[in-house]
């Protein structure tokens, strides 16, 4: 097996019908070095998403998160598993760390990640902008006509789940259902909304 550096989860996908990825199964530790400059990475501010360019900074300046609410990098690349990062927002520029990505093994799969959270939205002077809350251990159900799978979020209300390509269903309590496609070897980022936190 290759890998490219440091944190790794271990995606489930087995033969049965239903199949569960759980945040917390850890990988063997064999690694290979690579520089983030080779990474695709994206900043979510609990509203949309955005492209870093890894080579001009090692840090992210304009990330547009309101001091004291959080937002969550995206670190992919075609052929592994994608990893993430949940950050608080001090006001200031946010490290990109480095990653390890753990290499896509099966045949024909794709990889399903994002996160369930509360946005926030307001203010009088400055309007606001982050993630206001995470949910851990939330189950995000994926379906299609065929099959289903189901995941669950991790300490940073993130899910991964290894797919085989196709069109799937997405869902997760008391959200609407959404649509995405797997493509093989590819990372789909879907966050989930539960809420909208209001501040004067």
């Amino acid at each position: 097996m290759r890998y490219i550096l440091i944190f790794t989860l271990s995606i489930l996908l087995g033969s049965s019908c239903t199949v569960t990825s759980s945040p917390h199964n850890s990988a063997p530790s064999v690694t290979k070095e690579i520089s983030n400059e080779d990474l695709k990475i994206e900043i979510f501010n609990g509203v949309d998403s955005k492209e870093i360019n890894a080579k001009k900074s090692p840090h992210i300046s304009d990330h547009g998160i309101t001091k004291g609410f959080f937002g969550i990098i995206f670190y992919s690349k075609n052929g592994y598993h994608p990893e993430s990062n949940l950050f608080k927002s001090m006001g200031g520029p946010v490290e990109i760390k480095i990653i390890s990505l753990q290499k896509i093994e099966k045949f024909e799969t794709g990889i399903l990640t994002g996160a369930v959270f509360n946005s926030v939205s307001g203010g009088k002077v400055v309007e606001y902008s982050g993630i206001s809350k995470i949910y851990r251990n939330e189950h995000i159900e994926i379906t299609n006509d065929n099959v289903s799978f189901s995941a669950i979020t991790d300490k940073d209300g993130v899910y991964r789940i290894a797919l085989p390509r196709g069109a799937y269903r997405v869902s997760t309590k008391n959200t609407e259902m959404k649509n995405v496609t797997i493509e093989t070897g590819k990372t789909s980022i879907l966050n989930i909304l539960k809420n909208i936190t209001l501040v004067d």
